[in-house]
């Protein structure tokens, strides 16, 4: 019962932090193969408007509206990795910031689809919290294997030296490519998902402000591990009530608290968990230890020896 309360109390939270780990996750596979790329954030909006537009005004179902809205983003985002394929780091990041901004003005200009300034209302809800959940669940399931494959040390080559990935015979521009795309499907999977829980979506889910959410939550969390996104955006979704005593100085607080991590923990809330879990697996290990006397020569019992023939 109690469990439930305090799900019902901080259901809200929950599906922000939620849709914010979608985000991070957009922008973290980017970086991990060397792209810096915020299009992600753009696609959040394309995915929320697709969806809602579909649904409200052509009366599609969710599974309908849902994949022909990742089937677009697929061939938007194909299209844009081709247009910015030149671009490398800053001159990336500053284009698809353009990119989410473009999204925002065509929102506030297109009102026959997204309503204009005053949004899109009526989505109809259909995943749910548990929906939600499942999605990122798999995302994170995905990006876990990911990083612990070949493509993940790819990824690492690509994001370290393209030269020597080039020289090793990995196809640098098509590896760009794919992270762009991949980025852009989670962050309209974002935007499906923040449409379908709060039923409305308007030009104020867009813009910087989303940008910066995301990318704190990816540092705080852990950049390059597969749980920062998630780690993160608890964080950043519970942050507002942690420092609510602070009142009108909560904003001050939060970046102050942000900076603080980001000096003192530059490997994020995953490095320090994986710091504990290496510790703890040290301190399991007693018998290790006492199997060797003290000059290293190796202490075994002598009737647990076989003498094989």
């Amino acid at each position: 019962m109690n469990l439930e309360i305090w799900f019902g109390t901080n259901e809200g939270y929950i599906q922000a932090a939620l849709v914010t780990t979608l985000l991070a996750a957009s922008v973290q596979v980017a970086l991990r193969s060397g792209v810096l790329s915020f299009a992600g954030i753009g696609f959040y909006g394309v995915g929320a408007y697709g969806a809602g537009y579909l649904q409200v005004t052509r009366g599609w179902s969710f599974a309908m509206a849902a994949l022909t809205v990742v089937a677009l983003t697929l061939v938007l985002a194909a299209l844009l990795a081709l247009l910015l394929a030149r671009l490398r780091a800053l001159y990336l990041a500053m284009a698809t910031i353009a990119f989410v901004l473009l999204v925002q003005i065509a929102a506030l200009s297109w009102d026959g689809v997204t309503g204009g300034a005053i949004g899109l209302f009526g989505i109809p809800p259909m995943l749910g919290t548990g929906g939600v959940a499942i999605v990122v669940v798999a995302a994170l399931v995905l990006s876990a294997l990911t990083q612990r494959s070949g493509a993940g040390r790819r990824q690492r080559l690509l994001r370290e030296d393209e030269v020597l990935a080039g020289a090793l015979g990995i196809d640098v521009r098509r590896h760009h490519r794919i992270a762009f795309v991949h980025s852009a499907l989670l962050g309209a999977l974002a935007g499906i998902c923040q449409a379908d829980l709060l039923t409305v979506f308007t030009p104020e889910n867009l813009g910087f402000g989303v940008i910066v959410s995301a990318l704190t939550a990816l540092v705080v969390g852990g950049t390059w591990h597969w749980a920062g996104p998630f780690l993160g955006a608890c964080i950043f979704a519970w942050m507002p009530v942690w420092l609510a005593f602070a009142g009108e100085w909560r904003a001050l607080a939060e970046g102050g608290l942000t900076i603080v991590v980001l000096i003192f923990l530059p490997a994020g809330l995953a490095g320090v968990v994986q710091l504990a879990a290496r510790r703890a697996r040290r301190m399991r290990r007693p018998e290790d230890r006492s199997a060797f006397t003290s000059d290293g020569a190796a202490n075994i019992p002598s009737d647990s020896l076989e003498v094989s023939r």
